[in-house]
C-alpha cells in the first residue's frame, strides 16, 4: 500500500501544472519543495527491500512478486536507482533468477489471483524496467525534487 500511496502522490504532483492551467504561468513556472510525504514513504518502503546478495548462489527466501513489481513501478516512476540506499533492481533480479522455473517462466504465487502466466508477466516487466508513464516521470523531475532518502 505504500507503493500505491507513492504512485498517488506522483500523479498528484505530476498533474499539478495541468490542473492549474493558465494560472501556472502566474506562479512563474516554479517547481515545488521536496514533499516530506514522499521521503517518509520511500524510507518506509526501503524496509521491505532486501540487500542484493553478493553471491548468486545465496538463498534469497520466498519471492513476493506483487511487492517486487510494486517497488519496480515506484522506482521507475520516481527515476530511482536505489530506495533507502538499497539497489532495488539487483535485489529483485537476484530474487527472480533464483525463483525462475526450468521452463523459463515463474510460478511464485503469494498474492490474490496469482497464476503462472501473471507471475511470468510480472517477472518480465520487473526485469525490463518498463516505464509506462515516462511523461509523468519527466513532470515529477521538473516540479518536485525527488531523491532517495537513503542515498549518500
Amino acid at each position: 500500500m505504500t507503493c500505491v500511496g507513492l504512485i498517488g502522490l506522483a500523479v498528484g504532483h505530476g498533474s499539478h501544472k495541468e490542473a492549474l492551467g493558465q494560472a501556472w504561468k502566474l506562479t512563474g513556472g516554479k517547481g515545488f519543495q521536496e514533499d516530506p510525504a514522499i521521503r517518509t514513504a520511500l524510507n518506509a518502503l526501503s524496509q521491505h527491500i532486501g540487500d542484493a546478495p553478493k553471491d548468486w548462489n545465496q538463498n534469497v527466501g520466498p519471492a513476493n512478486l506483487y511487492l517486487v513489481w510494486s517497488v519496480e513501478r515506484v522506482a521507475m516512476l520516481y527515476n530511482l536507482k536505489t530506495v533507502g540506499g538499497k539497489d532495488w533492481y539487483s535485489w529483485a533480479a537476484h530474487m527472480l533468477v533464483k525463483h525462475q522455473r526450468p521452463d523459463g517462466g515463474w510460478s511464485v504465487g503469494g498474492y490474490h489471483g496469482a497464476h503462472p502466466t501473471i507471475d511470468t508477466c510480472l517477472s518480465l516487466l520487473i526485469l525490463k524496467r518498463a516505464n509506462f508513464v515516462p511523461d509523468l516521470t519527466e513532470s515529477l523531475k521538473e516540479y518536485v525534487p525527488i531523491t532517495d532518502p537513503g542515498s549518500k
